[in-house]
């Protein structure tokens, strides 16, 4: 490695039988720099934003020999417009930071929050496609990518409004590092109900399931969620407690008082037996990240994202796929269902297991990987990877020739999302 790439921050970072050099850049122009001597001297480099992608890899590279490009340091809230609703961010900003900004702005406006810790980065979990609350919680349609770092260390911006989009093309992708994203909030309605429900039995469930389709049709919900009961227990630390099968509810949203109870009596129409309750929205709640680091504290952190159609059929073979060899692991799946249109309903099941249980590591990983392959063959394919999941990356030949063409040695997170041409080395080792 060059001195040029000495010269910024440096640290190290151990995974479980090795050490990674990790750079920590303090501006965009150093970055820049950085980017443009790895290129030059063939020195593989994996950007991360916080390094909280927990339960998909952390901080762990998806392929051997890579330099850590932390971005942390980059966290300027570079613009902002209260009257249109845009925000634009650099990777290092994160869901605390944003939070904090529009609270002393009294801002009317809110981010769609995940359940990730508030200390995660907004940018890295857009790009990764992760979800969250409320109307824009499809997060990835509500952001555009602003300025990007090629693997030259060329830098692209792109505030063009006309000719191709193709900011799409860096979201779960190795192409180049995003420095600059605008994002697109929500106004936060006056009124918020959730007309909450319960199932004690999945094909209860399937039933629940279509009647919130239809309400989403109606545009008469904004966001739903449902948790079965070992997520519930988990987040309540209730195990010894009754719990139904499943619990969910669907976000109402209204800005004046006659929408609101137009909306509830709708709903009621709909769903007989759904509970209404108003809530207030609080946004730092949101977290479902209880461990300061789950990685430090040995907590085995695994997830299978896969998107399903909005139906309840789907929904009842889904369970029906995951049941058997989650029973045979001894494991308990706690699953999230979460709509955010009315067309797919996201499965996100977490496998949450002690690491220093012996075996354990080899026991989740293979849980996930005969389940996730069952889903995918009955064609629930996933909207997210992690290291744990690399090989259900598909090969994509338009892809592979763009990546080709600008990053010929693939010196920018090799492997991601971008399976490795046979003359590259493999997948890396390193322990979750």
């Amino acid at each position: 490695m060059s001195a040029e790439l000495h010269a910024a921050n440096q640290a190290t970072f151990k995974t479980t039988n090795k050490s990674i050099d990790i750079l920590k850049p303090s501006s965009i122009h150093e970055t820049q720099q950085i980017v443009k001597s790895a290129f030059q001297n063939r020195t593989p480099l994996y950007p991360l934003s916080s390094g909280k992608n927990w339960g998909n890899g952390t901080k762990v590279p998806w392929q051997d020999g890579c330099t850590l490009l932390d971005l942390s340091a980059l966290n300027q809230i570079v613009d902002f417009d209260e009257s249109i609703g845009l925000v634009t961010i650099q990777p290092g900003v994160t869901q605390r930071q944003l939070l904090q900004f529009l609270q002393e702005k009294n801002s009317n406006l809110m981010p769609a929050m995940t359940g990730s810790s508030l200390d995660s980065s907004l940018v890295g979990n857009i790009l990764e496609r992760g979800d969250g609350f409320g109307a824009h919680g499809e997060r990835s349609r509500y952001a555009n990518v602003r300025e990007v770092i090629l693997p030259s260390g060329s830098i692209m911006r792109l505030d063009q409004s006309c000719g191709p989009s193709l900011g799409g093309l860096f979201f779960q992708s190795n192409l180049g590092i995003v420095t600059q994203m605008t994002l697109c909030l929500e106004q936060k309605p006056k009124f918020y109900h959730q007309a909450q429900f319960s199932s004690d039995s999945t094909n209860a469930l399937a039933l629940e399931i279509d009647c919130l389709r239809t309400l989403y049709q109606q545009k008469l919900i904004s966001y739903a969620s449902i948790w079965n009961s070992h997520k519930i227990a988990a987040r309540q630390q209730a195990l010894d407690v009754h719990l139904p099968a499943w619990a969910g509810f669907g976000a109402l949203f209204a800005f004046n008082q006659e929408i609101a109870i137009a909306q509830i009596a709708c709903v009621r129409k709909q769903m007989p037996k759904v509970q209404i309750i108003q809530q207030e929205i609080d946004l730092n709640a949101f977290e479902n990240i209880q461990a300061v680091d789950p990685t430090r504290e040995h907590c085995g952190l695994i997830w299978i994202t896969c998107a399903l159609p909005f139906k309840g059929i789907d929904v009842q073979r889904a369970m029906e796929l995951i049941e058997h060899d989650f029973l045979a692991a001894g494991l308990a799946p706690q699953i999230s269902l979460i709509a955010n249109d009315c067309q797919r309903i996201k499965l996100v099941i977490a496998i949450i297991y002690n690491r220093e249980d012996f075996g354990m590591d080899d026991i989740a990983q293979n849980c996930h990987d005969k389940v996730l392959g069952k889903l995918i063959h009955a064609g629930y394919p996933p909207f997210r990877l992690g290291l744990q999941s690399y090989w259900a990356s598909q090969d994509n030949a338009l892809y592979a020739q763009i990546k080709d063409l600008i990053d010929p040695d693939h010196m920018l997170s090799p492997g991601h999302y971008s399976p490795l041409p046979k003359r590259f080395s493999s997948r890396s080792s390193s322990s979750l």
